[in-house]
C-alpha cells in the first residue's frame, strides 16, 4: 500500500511501519492500516502533535517520536491509544513546563508501561517536570528523565521537591541521568513512589549529604546508581560512611580511592561482601596499608552459604577483633544473636555443621541420582521400541512443519560495515562466503541508486536471512552502521527470529563499545576474528562456522 505525500521509499505493512528520515512534518502526512501495532516516526520534522492525531490507530502498542522537532503537544494528542505500552519522545525541543504537558495529556494512555522524555533540548532553570500529567499513568513502570537539565558549564542544581509533587503511582524504574544535579531536597526522596525498585541518578554532580539518609524510606529499592564512577573519583577521601542506608550490597570499585582508610557500613542491610572486594582489601593489608571497615549491626547471615565470608571477616586485619556490636542472623528462624566472643562459638558450630552438611549432601545426592538412574534405565529398556518410534515420528513431523513454515529470503546475509573496512569485506569476507554458496548483500553493490539510505537499509535487513556486523573501531563511530544495527534489532523483535551476527575484528574495550552495543553483542551470536591469523585450516573452519550460523 503506497502512501500519499510520502516518498515511496518509506515502508509499512499491516502491523509495522517505519518512517524514519522521511521528512514528515505532520503525523497525518501518512495513512496507515488501522491494524498498525508498531509505528516508528523518529528523525523527521514533526513540530506539533495535534488533537486526535492517532485516533485511527487504536491497537497501536509502540510509538517512537524521538529526534523530531516537537514543541507542542495538544491536550487530546494521544486520544484512542489505550493499548499503547511504549512511548518515546526523546530528543525533542519540548520545554519542560505545564503549558507544554497538559494535566490530562497522558490520560488516554492507560496501558503505558514505558516512557522516554530524556535528552530534551530546550530547557530553562525555571523548567519543571510535567509531574501532574505523569501521575495519570497508573501502569507506568519505567520512566527515563535523563538529560533534561544538561548544562555542563553551569553550577549544579538542587533537585527541590517543587520539581515533583506527583509521581506515577506504580513506578518501578526511574532513570534521571546527566541532569547536572548536585544535591537533592530531602522532601523529594520522600515523595518518590514506594514501589520504586531501581533509581538511576548516575552521571550527575552529587555532593553526598544528609539526604542520602532518607533512602531508607524506599523500602523496595534494590538498585541505586549514583555518579558514574562516583566513589572512585573521590581520590582524596579517607573515610566513607554509608551508615543506616538500605543497602543490600556494596558492589563498588574502591580501587580509585587511594587514600581510603575507613569504610563504615553500619546499620545497613548488607549480609556479605563480594569476593573481589575482599581480595582487594587483602591486597591492601598485604602492602601494610592501614585500612579498617565496620559492619556493626548489619544483618550478617550466619549459615554455611556465608561461611567463607565469615571466615574471612574473623581473620582479616580490616576489622576489630572483638566485633562487640556485630550481630548474626539465623536464616531459618530469623533470630538475632549479638556477638560477644568475636564469633568464636558461631564459627565452631558452623564449621561442624557445614562439614556434616557436605558429607550428608554427597551421600543423599549420590543415592538419589543412583535410584533415579535405575528407574529411568528400567523404563527406557522396557519401552525402548515405543520410545524409538515416538522419537522418529515427532522428528519427521517437526521437519515437515519447519519446511512448510520456512521463510524464503532473497539474500543469505547483509554485511554491515564502515567504508574504511571495504577492502576486507570485498576482498576477503565476500569471496569466502560466496565460496560456501551464500548469496551476500553488500551496500556498495546492491543498494538501489536514488533511494534514501534509510530505505535501502530497511529493505536489506528485511530481505536477508542474517545481518553480519563487521565490528571495528571505524564501525563504532559510523552513524549509518549504528542505524543498520537498530533496524536489525527491530526486525528481530517484529519477526521473532535471530538476525544479528557480530564478527569481532578488534579487541575493543567495553567502555569504548557503549552500553547499547555491548548489550547487542552479548545477546546475539558473535565470532572473534583471530589476530594473528592461524593456519589455513583453522581460518577455514572460522569461515565454515560463520556460513553455518548464517544459514541457521
Amino acid at each position: 500500500m503506497r502512501q500519499k505525500n510520502v516518498s515511496k521509499q518509506c515502508w509499512n505493512n499491516e502491523t509495522y511501519a517505519v518512517y524514519s528520515f522521511c521528512g514528515l512534518k505532520h503525523v497525518d502526512d501518512i495513512t496507515l492500516p488501522s491494524t498498525t501495532e508498531y509505528l516508528l516516526l523518529m528523525n523527521n520534522s514533526i513540530t506539533v502533535l495535534q488533537d486526535d492525531g492517532f485516533l485511527l490507530y487504536t491497537v497501536l502498542k509502540i510509538l517512537d517520536l524521538s529526534n523530531n522537532l516537537i514543541k507542542t503537544i495538544q491536550p487530546l494528542a494521544f486520544n484512542g491509544l489505550s493499548n499503547l505500552t511504549h512511548l518515546n519522545l526523546r530528543g525533542n525541543p519540548l520545554v519542560m513546563m505545564e503549558t507544554t504537558f497538559h494535566e490530562n495529556v497522558f490520560s488516554p494512555l492507560q496501558s503505558l508501561t514505558w516512557l522516554k522524555l530524556n535528552m530534551i533540548n530546550t530547557t530553562f532553570y525555571t523548567s519543571r517536570y510535567p509531574d501532574k500529567s505523569l501521575s495519570r499513568l497508573r501502569k507506568l513502570e519505567v520512566l527515563f528523565l535523563d538529560g533534561v537539565f544538561e548544562q555542563p558549564y553551569s553550577l549544579g542544581i538542587c533537585l527541590e521537591s517543587s520539581y515533583f509533587n506527583h509521581f506515577p503511582p506504580n513506578l518501578e524504574y526511574l532513570e534521571a541521568q546527566e541532569n547536572n544535579v548536585e544535591a537533592v531536597d530531602r522532601d523529594f526522596i520522600q515523595r518518590l513512589p514506594k514501589t520504586l525498585k531501581t533509581l538511576d541518578l548516575s552521571g550527575n554532580r552529587f555532593v553526598f549529604g544528609t539526604y542520602l539518609q532518607d533512602l531508607s524510606k524506599l523500602e523496595n529499592l534494590t538498585v541505586l546508581k549514583l555518579n558514574k564512577a562516583g566513589f572512585t573519583q573521590l581520590t582524596n577521601l579517607r573515610k566513607l560512611y554509608l551508615d543506616t542506608n538500605p543497602l543490600y550490597a556494596f558492589d563498588v570499585d574502591v580501587s580509585g580511592m587511594k587514600k581510603l582508610e575507613y569504610l563504615s557500613l553500619k546499620y545497613t542491610r548488607i549480609e556479605t561482601i563480594a569476593p573481589y572486594l575482599r581480595d582487594y582489601i587483602n591486597s591492601l593489608l598485604a602492602q601494610n596499608v592501614t585500612f579498617r571497615m565496620s559492619l556493626s549491626c548489619a544483618p550478617i547471615t550466619c549459615n554455611c552459604e556465608n561461611f567463607d565470608f565469615l571466615k574471612w571477616m574473623t581473620t582479616s586485619g580490616a576489622f576489630r577483633t572483638k566485633f562487640e556490636e556485630n550481630i548474626c542472623i539465623n536464616p531459618n528462624d530469623h533470630s538475632i544473636k549479638y556477638i560477644k566472643d568475636g564469633y568464636n562459638a558461631t564459627m565452631a558450630i558452623l564449621k561442624r555443621q557445614c562439614e556434616d552438611h557436605i558429607i550428608l549432601f554427597l551421600l543423599v545426592s549420590g543415592s538419589v541420582v543412583l535410584i533415579f538412574s535405575l528407574i529411568i534405565f528400567t523404563l527406557v529398556y522396557r519401552y525402548r521400541w515405543r520410545i524409538r518410534y515416538l522419537y522418529y515420528a515427532a522428528y519427521l513431523q517437526y521437519k515437515k512443519s519447519k519446511k512448510e513454515t520456512q521463510i524464503k529470503f532473497e539474500f543469505d546475509a547483509f554485511i554491515s560495515y564502515d567504508h574504511k573496512d571495504h577492502n576486507f569485506v570485498v576482498n576477503k569476507l565476500y569471496p569466502e562466503l560466496k565460496k560456501r554458496g551464500l548469496n551476500v548483500f553488500i551496500h556498495g553493490r546492491d543498494f538501489v541508486a536514488g533511494d534514501y539510505i534509510a530505505s535501502n537499509i530497511v529493505k536489506a535487513v528485511c530481505t536477508c536471512r542474517k545481518t553480519v556486523v563487521v565490528l571495528t573501531r571505524n564501525m563504532i563511530n559510523s552513524y549509518w552502521c549504528g542505524y543498520e544495527i537498530q533496524m536489525a534489532n527491530i526486525e528481530s523483535i517484529h519477526t521473532g527470529r535471530p538476525v544479528l551476527i557480530f564478527l569481532l575484528m578488534e579487541k575493543i574495550p567495553k567502555n569504548d563499545l557503549g552500553r547499547e552495543l555491548l548489550y547487542n553483542i552479548r545477546n546475539n551470536t558473535y565470532i572473534p576474528y583471530p589476530d594473528p591469523l592461524p593456519d589455513a585450516t583453522s581460518i577455514g573452519r572460522l569461515w565454515d562456522k560463520l556460513a553455518c550460523d548464517i544459514r541457521n
